[in-house]
């Protein structure tokens, strides 16, 4: 019995010291967190200024938006929805998504990008994710939270007037997501500033409170 418990004791202590090791790392990590910050500014600037000169990059990216939420969501979804029919719905959902994806890949091909298709395709995809959401947890009782509640308000509003609007075609949507592309840029780069001021106060305040143990260290040396 004893040995049991000294393993159990030496078990907790390892966990607890790799729960250490692994909040410290996440410290350190978050002290250059303004580096992610202000690369991915910079990803998102390039990305910007390329789909305006190739606007068949936001079919793919859509396209690939669609298919990934369509074949990686599926299978926890059908795992854990209790409803037998939402099981068959949310199954018939994520494959119209995948399918949605595929049609833009095709359509970026076709250089299509002054056809309504694409807001179309959006809108409805968009709409059914809002359906599809309250059609589970007004139905079928399924659980949800107060973020996801209003997201899905707005995704089934946008994707409403989109559709009843008569869509819109890429060479429109390219500026429009251009500019939400420069507002999350300008996010990006306010909040790497803030995160690098912070991380050179930290260091200046680290390296000082460094220097003044050193000199009391040696003031405490010389009068011993």
């Amino acid at each position: 019995a004893f040995s049991k418990v000294n393993i159990g004791a030496s078990l907790n202590t390892k966990e607890l010291i790799e729960i250490a090791t692994a909040l410290s790392l996440m410290r350190k990590l978050k002290q250059y967190i303004w580096v992610f910050e202000w690369f991915a500014a910079a990803i998102l600037i390039a990305f910007a200024i390329t789909t305006l000169v190739k606007t068949e990059l936001i079919y793919y990216m859509f396209g690939s938006i669609f298919i990934i939420f369509g074949l990686f969501r599926v299978i926890p979804l059908i795992k854990t929805t209790e409803s037998k029919l939402m099981k068959w719905l949310t199954f018939f959902e994520m494959l119209i998504d995948i399918v949605a994806g595929g049609l833009l890949f095709v359509l970026s091909n076709q250089q299509k990008f002054d056809s309504p298709i694409f807001g179309y395709i959006v809108g409805a995809i968009l709409y059914l994710r809002g359906f599809m959401h309250f059609l589970a947890t007004s139905v079928k009782s399924e659980p949800t939270t107060i973020i996801g509640f209003f997201t899905n308000i707005i995704l089934i509003t946008l994707g409403t007037i989109i559709v009843f609007n008569g869509g819109f075609s890429l060479d429109t949507f390219k500026w429009v997501f251009a500019v939400i592309l420069i507002i999350c840029v300008i996010v990006l780069i306010l909040r790497g500033s803030f995160d690098y001021r912070n991380y050179r106060g930290n260091l200046v305040g680290t390296s000082k409170t460094k220097k003044i143990k050193a000199v009391k260290e040696s003031l405490k040396s010389l009068f011993n």
